[in-house]
């Protein structure tokens, strides 16, 4: 089972050459279903904070099920 930090490790080396400022984790499970992370992320653009996107990983062993990311 991986945790947050890892899930954030995870999906920050998905886009090496942004720097990530801000991350928001939930943990799901849907009805029959496994534990999945999804994180989003943030990054500054001046003053203001821009979403980055999101990606959604298995909480068991951190495969990545979905990529929704802008950098």
């Amino acid at each position: 089972m991986i945790d947050s930090t890892q899930a954030l490790q995870i999906a920050e080396s998905l886009i090496p050459s942004v720097t990530v400022t801000a991350s928001e984790f939930v943990l799901v499970q849907q009805k029959n279903s496994v534990p999945m992370w999804k994180v989003t992320l943030w990054s500054k653009d001046g003053d203001d904070d821009r979403k980055l996107g999101d990606v959604t990983l298995l909480a068991e062993n951190g495969t990545l099920i979905s990529k929704n990311l802008k950098p």
